[in-house]
């Protein structure tokens, strides 16, 4: 449980300040506006940059999302069944299906943005060319921290699933020694 906790804060450091990227692009929304609207010369960067701070947001949000419980899960059985039952459909099944989706999110993901960054690919915005890799690299970190996430999760269902089941507290005799 240890290693649990230890991975729950640096993701709730990690979802703190992609919370953060919120305000940074309002920044930049507001200063195109006024850029555009007072002084008639909109800015060729800013919609490039919202999309990428969004893309952050997303990727490194996950797993913030994960540990707060914010993905949908279809729970029609899953919260009917014991604790126990839980922690084993979370071990197995759930893990396996995460398991699969993070090598090619990562595996994927990294090719994507090394391939960026060795091309030195930019944007298609022809007065600005800002370097995308940096948010295309932000696919497998985000997918690593989400894989992450799932580890604390995995091991709280480990603990689940290895707790002794609750005991009965003892009952008085009938003859009420």
């Amino acid at each position: 449980m240890h290693l649990a906790r230890r991975i729950d804060a640096l993701i709730m450091r990690t979802g703190i300040g992609a919370a953060y990227l919120l305000f940074l692009i309002l920044g930049i929304i507001v200063l195109d506006v006024i850029m555009h609207s007072v002084f008639g010369a909109p800015l060729a960067w800013t919609q490039d940059l919202v999309r990428w701070s969004l893309v952050f947001y997303i990727f490194l949000g996950g797993a913030y999302a994960l540990q707060a419980g914010a993905f949908v899960r279809v729970d029609l059985l899953y919260a009917r069944l014991t604790p126990r039952a839980q922690g084993l459909i979370d071990l197995t099944v759930s893990t396996g299906l995460v398991v699969l989706f993070l090598a090619v999110m990562i595996n994927e993901g990294l090719a994507f943005g090394l391939h960026a960054f060795r091309i030195a690919e930019t944007t298609a915005t022809a007065t600005w060319q800002g370097p995308v890799w940096p948010a295309k690299l932000v696919l497998p970190v985000g997918s690593a921290l989400l894989g992450l996430a799932w580890l604390a999760d995995a091991i709280r269902a480990l603990d689940r699933l290895l707790a002794s089941p609750p005991r009965d507290p003892p009952t008085a005799d009938a003859s009420g020694a």
